[in-house]
């Protein structure tokens, strides 16, 4: 005995379920892998905003330790060469103070972990720095003569403190680069390797800077020390010149570094020549000031080419921020397109499948409890649904003809039967008048009603005709009457035709020809009777006579 297995249905009892299930379906897809990609997109945004933010702090970073350096440079020639150092050492103050803060609000804008204690050995450095400034101050109100390096080597180290604190943070804002992107992570290595080569060559000015002052000889571990610096710049410097062979290196950076190196090299075979002259008691081999220019001019070039590097990370950090909002721009358009498709679509499946098949079943329910009085909905659109809703209006109307076509054969019937009783009294009433008309009555009418045709005209002839008869034989049987009566004054005065007007024109005949004659008897009646009265006259007058005479007699 074999079962067979019933199909499981889904959503049997409506439609308009099942359309919500198949709109689900088809959307949900779509907008979970726009929703995926807008996610990811948001995602990239935002570490490519993070990177942002670390790239200009590093840039900050950079910019402080550069200007700070190159401040405390100024301000020892300030104190060494200048008359009135007092208003270089204050606009060193406040130009290392304005860095500082702008380095530090750039740090604080960071997403790195161990910002807050970076920024605090900063601050931290800051303030111990900037409490030995008044003996920079103090060193600067002395007389040009009485002035001494030494005094401002606390603060000056200080300074290179706070210069500690700032590479700290730049590495960690630069390793945090490094690791979240590879292409920013080269442009990183043209910055930490540029900032090795112009902190190795500051340094080695920093150690020239004293013997140059004085033409003193180099001891044997500046000798060394400054080997050492020299060995760092150059290997640095060589490292940069074959990284900046490396395709997709932005030709400004290239041109930079390539200054750097020429204006690098320059300065150090000065420097040598310089280096050569130390300890043959010339006293100074050089200014202050001209000193400081020397060092500087490599600083410059340095600075221009690390910042180019800050510049192109921040340049493709840029790039691909806007790559990735016009992404996330892009895909909230497809998923906003793809929300308003999907409202579309579902606000026509009910416009269009839904509300009219619901409306159809309706009319389908109404239709089949009998009652086709009420109009199918007009369809939306000529579609399947429409050519059904018209179907069914053709059919409705269809049986609206039948059903009107039956009753008009009923009232039809019902008129037939009832013109057939009529027709069937009219007839008995026709033969009344037809046995009346025989024994004399003409006075019998039938009612012709609505019946119609040839037996309506022959009963009204009928009863015109008994009208005429009637009519006429009253009035004669009146005339004669009156005659027999003895009044000779009727007439028969209607106008008739055939042969009652031969009978009207022979009683009337007649009747005027009795009058005649009456009076013809009255003349001569009354003849016959003067007359008589006369002979009577005559026989008394005779008889009157004769008694006289038989009197005389």
């Amino acid at each position: 005995m074999s079962t067979r297995m019933v199909p499981v249905q889904i959503f049997p009892a409506s439609i308009k379920n099942y359309l919500v299930a198949i709109m689900v379906c088809l959307c949900v897809p779509g907008v979970g892998a726009l929703g995926y990609m807008a996610s990811q997109s948001i995602a990239d945004v935002r570490t490519n905003i993070r990177l942002a933010d670390l790239v200009e702090a590093d840039r900050a970073l950079l910019i402080a330790g550069n200007s700070i350096r190159a401040n405390r440079g100024q301000a020892q020639t300030a104190i060494q060469a200048a008359d009135n150092p007092a208003p270089i050492i204050e606009k060193v103050e406040l130009a290392n103070r304005k860095d500082l803060d702008e380095a530090v609000a750039r740090l604080g804008a960071t997403s790195l972990t161990d910002r807050e204690a970076l920024i605090a050995a900063v601050v931290s450095q800051q303030k111990a720095t900037d409490a030995k400034f008044a003996d920079l101050r103090a060193e600067a109100a002395k007389p040009k003569a009485e002035r001494s390096l030494a005094a401002t080597m606390p603060w000056y180290n200080g300074v290179g403190d706070i210069e500690g604190a700032l590479v700290k943070a730049a590495d960690a804002t630069s390793l945090a680069v490094r690791m979240a992107d590879p292409i920013l992570a080269d442009l990183q290595s043209f910055k930490s390797t540029g900032w090795r080569v112009r902190s190795s060559y500051g340094v080695q000015c920093s150690v020239l800077r004293p013997q140059i002052a004085s033409g003193k000889a180099l001891e044997p571990a500046q000798i060394r020390r400054i080997g050492e610096l020299r060995g760092v710049a150059d290997s640095g410097m060589s490292q940069l010149l074959q990284m900046a062979q490396r395709p997709g290196v932005s030709a400004e950076l290239v041109s930079k570094i390539g200054v750097m190196n020429s204006e690098m090299q320059a300065a150090n075979r000065t420097m040598d020549a310089l280096g050569a002259k130390l300890g043959q008691n010339a006293g100074p081999l050089m200014p202050a000031e001209d000193w400081t220019r020397l060092c500087n001019g490599p600083f410059t070039a340095m600075v221009s080419a690390i910042t180019q590097s800050l510049d192109d990370m921040a340049s493709t950090t840029k790039a691909k921020l806007n790559r990735d909002w016009m992404q996330l721009a892009v895909i909230g358009g497809l998923l906003a397109a793809l929300m308003a498709i999907s409202i579309m679509s579902w606000r026509g499946v009910q416009r269009r499948i839904a509300k009219p098949v619901v409306a159809l079943k309706s009319a389908l329910d109404v239709m089949q409890a009998g009652d086709f009085s009420q109009p199918i909905p007009a369809p939306s659109s000529p579609d399947e649904i429409g050519a059904l809703s018209g179907a069914l209006e053709t059919y409705r109307e269809n049986a609206l003809s039948v059903e009107a076509s039956r009753r008009d054969r009923e009232l039809a019937m019902l008129a037939d039967s009832e013109q057939a009783a009529h027709v069937q009294k009219l007839l008995g009433e026709v033969s009344l008048i037809v046995s009346a008309a025989q024994n004399g009555d003409f006075s019998g009418r039938a009612a012709v009603g609505d019946v119609g045709g040839a037996l309506g005209n022959l009963v009204a002839g009928i009863n015109e005709i008994n009208a005429v008869v009637d009519g006429a034989t009253t009035e004669f049987a009146m005339t004669l009457q009156a005659v027999a009566a003895g009044d000779l004054t009727q007439r028969v005065d209607t106008a008739y035709r055939g042969r009652f007007a031969e009978l009207q024109g022979a009683i009337n005949d007649t009747v005027e020809r009795l009058s005649s004659t009456v009076r013809t008897i009255q003349v001569t009646s009354a003849d016959v009777g003067l007359a008589a009265r006369e002979i009577n006259m005559g026989a008394d007058d005779l008889s009157k006579r004769t008694e006289e005479q038989a009197s005389s007699l």
